[in-house]
């Protein structure tokens, strides 16, 4: 049983699709949550290296060089994924309701009540 807690998804396309889905969010939001638009800019070139790669890699003609190239980019993207969260969306904190239009989880701020420990 996986017990990952990694926000990340774990297949390719699903982690193309997220990166697909922040840049979206970034067209109207990246003023508002100090992103600059170098960084923007920066990650919609990374997916659109790992997307081109990625349709190479899944096509007849993938050989061992195209699949290393999706590799490598796919590590590029997904490094600049946790860097943009890292640096942009927890410090500050983003909303609730920023974080889920993300596909994020919303920090939880409430402590869960524990009873005391019987022997």
């Amino acid at each position: 049983m996986n017990k990952s807690t990694d926000w990340l998804p774990r297949t390719r396309d699903a982690r193309l699709a997220m990166a697909r889905s922040w840049l979206l969010e970034l067209q109207t939001q990246a003023a508002r949550w100090n992103i600059p638009a170098s960084f923007v800019q920066d990650l919609t070139a990374k997916a659109n290296a790992a997307d081109d790669l990625l349709v190479q890699d899944k096509s007849a003609e993938r050989t061992k060089t195209i699949s290393a190239q999706c590799k490598e980019a796919f590590d590029t993207l997904v490094a600049s994924m946790r860097d943009l969260k890292r640096h942009y969306y927890l410090s500050p904190s983003l909303s609730s309701a920023d974080f889920i239009s993300l596909g994020l989880k919303p920090q939880d701020h409430t402590s869960t009540a524990q009873e005391a420990p019987t022997c």
